[in-house]
């Protein structure tokens, strides 16, 4: 009000003045810029373009300098502590195999993403599967006429990676079509040295193994999607969106092994040689309506998706041990095929129904069918030829149907707020293999429904709502990914197979959080987990070769304490710091493994920004992981320093940013695996950390006001991150 009186008297004052005193009034713009964190009830939203570091990173680096995330280096994203996190993409599962859901990661820039939102106790509206939820929201626009951004980046470590993306819309009258393209080239390496001691019952030295790997890796990626919303009426939008992408990747992998005897003496040698090449390809389509049925917000939608993905890889393997005398003990040559295919459909509908005093009932049900074929092919190549190996190879389909309703309600007071849902999952899965000329076939059905509640209880501290507590709880489930049901084993190296189980069930986990937070500038979150037969990989030895399986093998009670905190010590000074204490007690046993231990994580990430004026920013990021345990492995603490520097173009219209990660090449993974008897092992793995890049942005198209419409949400969830 005040602002309209002081404009028309502006007005007025310009006709009062003679004009030979008639004064220029400036024309004065505020500009502001979203804070890199900003704290919701359920969530904690990161604004991507915010972080100067994001300059030519992926969005697997942007998730690592996040407040709470943690990137192991065999890639498992965990969030305060919680493994299991589903990733979703617009809120729509990426339908990635666990060990894929990282490489597709590294291949999405950091430009094509709008921000991160990081949920750790999600409501009963979004699917049960995983520990948390982390959900990748890309750049969008539905203003008039045409609007892009254009991104070229690059950094440079041992080897440079690259990552190109443009993403735009173009809205006019009743349709907007909007869309993205990104390439990356991401080329890494990876050193690893391991020693295994093995042991007589009466703890004297019997063998030991010591091995180098190395490993090279070249990907290259193409993302896109395309879609067209349609503005039937004010109250009506029908969408129609494809996606696709393609990844090319060439793999090599040698090692170097030597097996002594309890004296230390050379009992044999062995060096190996794996080269792969491997296609990923999927397309995707999502139809999706929204209706709001009246004005007061009452509101209808749907999803249908139809997702195809197919991967061909092929490996070549070689072989060959030596006796301490020279002699050759063994040698061979083999070939590896695993064309695999998976199809997922989908129907989901969700309803909202406002009523008077804040209140709100959401409702909605989802089908999903997954269909999955993966083959193994395993080739001995003899005298040239390729003679059929029956004994790895295999034929592994599996098909799964999930069917899922979910009731949720709210209601806000003057300052109590209520959310309670209740989620109903029914899950049908079957598993195949027909078998072959030497393994016969086998098979295995499941059927099991659960219920999952969430609940939310917020009281504001005061009257402006800036203190507020939030007593949250959810049941969550952590289905097996597909492949882990597989039971044929994988080669990796003399010494290393991995494989899965099919008897292996879902675990469930209990979450209890108590969270307090003022503003953007701290919030504190007490919080108490139940973990309950979770599957873990288990390693034992049997003649000396290290067999991992999935198995349901850990208890665990664990209490954790985030700390999130932010203060300008200056108007042009921001720090920002998050804390994680993590006291866990897991217990469990598969076979002659035993696990019973009580362990405690620390993990600190801070980030120092500066204002320089003229268009200036600069930054510093540390992280500070602890040691930490979990089931059958030790980790050493490992630290890793970063610094960013921007400097904006064209009035905001272009930037320039430089970023550099690992300064001090300070990321390398030590390790222990425990729990097998007669046996240590010991593990240290770097990797291509320490990387300098610069990245150039320019955003296209004016700015204007326009009405916004969701066109992120998809038909299907719950099978994100299973598909392998």
């Amino acid at each position: 009000m005040k602002t309209a009186l002081i404009l028309l008297a502006i007005v007025l004052l310009s006709y009062l003045v003679p004009a030979q005193d008639t004064r220029t009034l400036k024309v004065v713009t505020v500009k502001g810029r979203k804070p890199v964190i900003e704290q919701k009830m359920d969530r904690t939203i990161v604004h991507v373009d915010a972080m100067i570091s994001a300059a030519g990173s992926n969005a697997l680096e942007v998730l690592a300098r996040s407040p709470g995330v943690m990137i192991s280096q065999d890639d498992q994203i965990s969030l305060n502590g919680r493994g299991g996190v589903v990733i979703l993409l617009d809120n729509r599962p990426t339908y990635l195999p666990a060990g894929d859901v990282a490489a597709y990661l590294r291949s999405l820039p950091a430009g094509v993403i709008d921000k991160i939102e990081l949920i750790h106790n999600p409501p009963a509206s979004y699917d049960a599967a995983g520990g948390a939820i982390i959900n990748i929201v890309l750049k969008k626009n539905k203003q008039q006429g045409f609007h892009g951004n254009l991104q070229a980046g690059m950094n440079q470590g041992v080897h440079a990676r690259y990552n190109n993306s443009f993403n735009g819309n173009y809205r006019k009258g009743k349709s907007n079509i909007f869309g993205y393209v990104a390439y990356s080239r991401d080329k890494n390496y990876s050193e690893e040295t391991i020693r295994r001691d093995y042991f007589r019952p009466d703890g004297t030295p019997q063998s030991a193994v010591l091995l180098d790997n190395y490993s090279r890796s070249t990907v290259n990626t193409w993302n896109g999607r395309l879609g067209i919303d349609y503005f039937l009426s004010r109250n009506t939008t029908l969408g129609f969106m494809v996606t696709g992408s393609t990844q090319l990747k060439k793999e090599q992998f040698d090692f170097h092994g030597r097996h002594v005897d309890g004296a230390g003496k050379p009992d044999s040698t062995a060096l190996g040689y794996t080269g792969g090449s491997y296609t990923w390809r999927n397309i995707g389509a999502n139809l999706n309506f929204q209706h709001k049925l009246d004005s007061m917000g009452q509101q209808l939608s749907g999803d249908a998706d139809l997702i195809q993905y197919y991967a061909d890889g092929e490996q070549y393997l070689r072989n060959d041990t030596w006796l301490p005398d020279g002699q050759v003990s063994s040698s061979w040559k083999s070939l590896f095929v695993q064309p695999a295919s998976t199809r997922i459909r989908s129907l989901k509908a969700d309803y909202v129904l406002p009523f008077k005093g804040n209140a709100r009932v959401e409702a909605g049900a989802k089908i999903s069918n997954v269909r999955m074929d993966n083959e193994a092919r395993w080739y001995d190549q003899i005298n040239g030829s390729n003679v059929p190996d029956y004994r790895k190879t295999n034929d592994f389909r599996y098909t799964e149907t999930i069917s899922t309703a979910y009731v949720n309600a709210r209601k806000e007071w003057k300052r109590w707020g209520l959310q309670a849902g209740l989620r109903l999952e029914d899950v049908r899965l079957k598993g195949q293999q027909p078998g072959n000329a030497l393994v016969a076939g086998s098979a295995f059905y499941k059927h099991y429904s659960t219920l999952f509640p969430s609940f939310y209880l917020s009281y504001k501290l005061d009257s402006t709502g800036n203190s507020t507590l939030v007593l949250s709880y959810g049941k969550r489930i952590r289905r097996p990914n597909y492949q882990q049901l597989n039971p044929f084993l994988l080669y990796r190296d003399n010494y290393s197979y991995t494989g899965g189980n099919p008897d292996l069930l879902p675990g469930f986990s209990h979450y209890y959080d108590l969270r307090y937070s003022y503003r953007e500038f701290l919030s504190v979150t007490a919080g108490y987990n139940r973990d309950e037969q979770l599957p873990y990989g288990v390693t034992q030895a049997t003649d000396g070769i290290f067999i991992t399986r999935p198995m349901n093998l850990v208890n665990s009670d664990s209490y954790t304490l985030v700390l999130y905190g932010m203060a300008q010590p200056a108007r042009w000074w921001t720090v920002r710091g998050n804390l994680l204490l993590f006291w866990v007690h897991q217990q469990g046993g598969a076979g002659e493994i035993k696990i019973d231990r009580h362990t405690t994580v620390r993990e600190i990430e801070v980030s120092s920004e500066w204002q320089l004026g003229k268009g200036w920013r600069g930054e510093i990021t540390g992280f500070f992981p602890g040691r930490q345990g979990w089931g059958q492995t030790q980790n050493d603490a490992i630290y890793a320093i970063g610094a960013g520097l921007q400097k904006t173009l064209f009035d905001g219209k272009g930037s320039i940013r430089l970023k550099a990660d690992d300064i001090f090449k300070t990321k390398i993974l030590r390790e222990q695996t425990l729990g097998i008897q007669q046996v240590t092992a010991f593990r240290r793995r770097e990797f291509d950390s320490r990387r300098f890049g610069i990245a150039v942005s320019w955003r296209l198209g004016k700015d204007t006001n326009a009405r916004k419409r969701r066109h992120d949400s998809g038909g299907a969830k719950d099978e994100e991150g299973r598909v392998n």
